[in-house]
């Protein structure tokens, strides 16, 4: 029987998990980031971090996440990260994803989207 989690549970869940990403670039979790940005025209200080998840890979670590833009612009990445080193090693993916991006203040039973969630914490910053 899976777990039942009320709409503010959802959210707060959410909410958790996008202040837990803005705050990994400044606390050097991720130094691959500011070149991965740069190499792709997005300035490193024009935004923040919103989601990062990472999973042991053959060749390192792969990393996905979403960067979101002081222009409300949302990009979606996949890299491979040296293990050791934490270079970037590997570019898998990095695009626009603003216009599939759902931004909601009522998601049928979720409340808030990730996408609204993300540009309040953004507007907060």
């Amino acid at each position: 029987m899976s777990l039942q989690r009320s709409v503010a549970q959802q959210i707060e869940e959410v909410v958790a998990e996008i202040q837990r990403a803005k705050t990994l670039p400044a606390a050097g979790a991720c130094p691959w980031l500011m070149n991965l940005l740069t190499q792709h025209g997005v300035a490193p200080d024009s935004g923040m971090l919103v989601r990062l998840s990472s999973t042991p890979d053959q060749g390192g670590d792969l990393f996905a996440g979403i960067w979101l833009t002081k222009d409300q612009r949302f990009f979606e990445f996949s890299i491979i990260a040296d293990r050791n080193s934490n270079e970037l090693i590997e570019v898998e993916a990095f695009q626009d994803v603003t216009s599939a991006m759902v931004v909601s203040a009522n998601l049928k039973g979720h409340g808030k989207s990730f996408g609204y969630l993300a540009l309040q914490a953004l507007k907060d910053a």
